[in-house]
């Protein structure tokens, strides 16, 4: 992404539209400045509080995924398909200070939070953009928590560390 910042970085299918790395972390680094911002009050995770990313699939998620990780906060994806009921308890069992959306998707049924649309039009209203040690992470920082079905059909988080995630890569 340094070497090539005009370099296609993701293509989006349902919209045909392409983003470079440098507009990619542009958009991310301002949403992550919001995300810190509204976390700043939570004594429960301190800065490193647990981001939804509730979308749908495109470009948003991945400025949504690298927004949460570059302010140093594990992402939590929730499909944009999960029934209002699981959403919810997934938002109760990880105490969300934010939810990332990508106005596509029925926010209306959720539990108050505070919630930032993801969008080229929104994105101004983050700045200015995060800056480049504010959301350093550590290797034993969790980097996302997965949540599956369970045994008991009843929403089970799975926390993943930075760590683990770079020697599945080995």
């Amino acid at each position: 992404a340094l070497a090539t910042p005009h370099a296609i970085a993701v293509c989006d299918a349902a919209t045909g539209r392409t983003f470079s790395f440098e507009k990619i972390v542009q958009l991310a680094r301002s949403f992550a400045y919001a995300i810190v911002n509204a976390g700043r009050s939570d004594a429960a995770h301190g800065d490193k509080h647990p981001v939804p990313v509730y979308m749908k699939k495109g470009w948003q998620q991945v400025v949504g995924v690298l927004a949460a990780q570059l302010a140093g906060c594990p992402y939590v994806p929730i499909s944009a398909n999960q029934p209002p009921d699981r959403i919810n308890g997934i938002l109760a069992d990880i105490s969300a200070v934010v939810v990332l959306h990508d106005g596509r998707v029925d926010i209306e049924t959720l539990n108050p939070v505070h919630m930032i649309e993801v969008s080229e039009d929104t994105h101004e209203a983050c700045l200015p953009a995060i800056a480049d040690d504010e959301g350093e992470v550590q290797l034993n920082d969790l980097a996302y928590i997965i949540f599956t079905s369970g045994s008991t059909g009843k929403p089970k988080g799975e926390s993943h560390l930075y760590l683990s995630s770079i020697l599945t890569w080995f």
